[in-house]
């Protein structure tokens, strides 16, 4: 998870409301970074070995999908590459990737994909 301005507490609860959202609209063998669930494959970039593991990942009819939570950061670059990796293996996978987005992040967001031509669906939380 990229270091943000989010309290961890109050990231660690979205991510449990994020799984609970999911398992209701039939997502199966849910990872998510979070201590309860079991973490989600991590990707390594191979210009600098750096580490970045999807805030969560799911299953529904045979694809594999992909789910960040938006939370402002002063690490953008980071955070630009980490979508950029997402919505291009959810493309490569015939899935989707969607952002998930806390009250008062939706307009750091939008700027942020808009910006960078990343592929999303936004989710409102």
């Amino acid at each position: 998870m990229i270091q943000t301005i989010e309290n961890p507490e109050t990231v660690k609860e979205l991510l449990e409301s994020i799984v609970t959202h999911l398992e209701n609209r039939g997502y199966e063998n849910i990872k998510a970074d979070h201590p309860d669930y079991e973490t989600p494959t991590k990707f390594i970039q191979q210009n600098d070995e750096s580490e970045l593991i999807p805030d969560v990942t799911a299953r529904r009819n045979g694809s594999k999908y992909y789910f960040e939570i938006a939370q402002k950061t002063d690490k953008k670059d980071e955070l630009v590459s980490k979508w950029k990796l997402l919505a291009t293996m959810a493309h490569i996978k015939n899935s989707q990737f969607k952002v998930f987005v806390p009250h008062g992040s939706m307009q750091f967001t939008r700027r942020i994909l808009k910006q960078n031509n990343i592929d999303a669906g936004v989710v409102s939380i």
